[in-house]
């Protein structure tokens, strides 16, 4: 213990004469603050909470520093500062950093939480993509049904219903505690799905078959755009999802395509 004690003081001894003397335990905490506040920086879903953290620094630690360093500055001109009032900034300091530490805490947990809805809301779009795709083939299989209902005017396609996406339906409230690209693109394929669905529904009705042959192939051929504008807003959400988190593709096998 003697030894730690001269090796300490030898280690004051090395710092100017007129900075107060800091006392062992002072220095310990705030190596274990420290160490406490980089390990959970450490988790993979800090990301966010950095965001967080780095946003209230900027915003209210580095404002409150540089008004104590600037009054403290002015009353170290003026009269030397005591010991003791140097004990009192690192006080304060201290509780400053055991403060942020539950404050990262909420940030990293809020950002976890968005990102297990980003992985979910990557799985539903993801398997509807699949469901429908790719492009081409749901271009070409919509072009055959049109040449049968020109050469067939009374021929009327079966159109399989959709139901509303069940995560989407269920968490749509909390899309706007995702990162703001994601939330967008995502926003837009549900847009465009609610919209498609509404039209299936039209076409799924009675009307749709009482309809003259011309009037329903030129709904089916809009009915083919809508789901290829669909399309291509699933891969956009997928992609920009896929910037925030790590989520693999889904495969969907598709039974057969009756009338699309």
């Amino acid at each position: 213990m003697e030894q730690v004690n001269e090796l300490w003081a030898q280690a004051q001894a090395l710092l100017p004469a007129e900075w107060p003397a800091i006392p062992p335990w002072a220095w310990v905490a705030a190596v274990a603050v420290l160490l406490l506040v980089w390990g959970w920086l450490r988790r993979p879903s800090a990301r966010g909470a950095l965001k967080v953290v780095a946003r209230m620094v900027l915003t209210i630690f580095l404002p409150l520093v540089l008004l104590l360093g600037v009054a403290l500055f002015a009353l170290a001109v003026v009269a030397p500062i005591d010991t003791a009032l140097w004990q009192v900034v690192a006080g304060v300091g201290l509780a400053g950093a055991f403060w942020l530490v539950p404050v990262v805490e909420s940030a990293r947990k809020a950002n976890a939480e968005g990102q297990t809805l980003m992985r979910l809301l990557h799985a539903e779009i993801g398997a509807a993509a699949a469901a429908g795709g790719p492009d081409d083939v749901l271009s070409e299989y919509g072009r055959q049904m049109i040449e049968i209902m020109q050469a067939n005017p009374g021929f009327v396609p079966m159109i399989p219903a959709q139901i509303e996406p069940p995560v989407f339906t269920a968490q749509a409230a909390r899309l706007a505690d995702l990162p703001p690209r994601p939330a967008a693109a995502i926003a837009a394929y549900y847009a465009q799905d609610a919209l498609l669905r509404r039209f299936v529904a039209d076409m799924r009705s009675q009307a749709f078959g009482q309809m003259a042959g011309e009037r329903r192939v030129n709904m089916y051929r809009d009915y083919i755009a809508m789901r290829r504008a669909a399309l291509q807003l699933a891969e956009e959400a997928l992609a920009a999802v896929e910037k925030h988190v790590k989520a693999p593709r889904p495969r969907a096998a598709r039974a057969g395509r009756a009338g699309l």
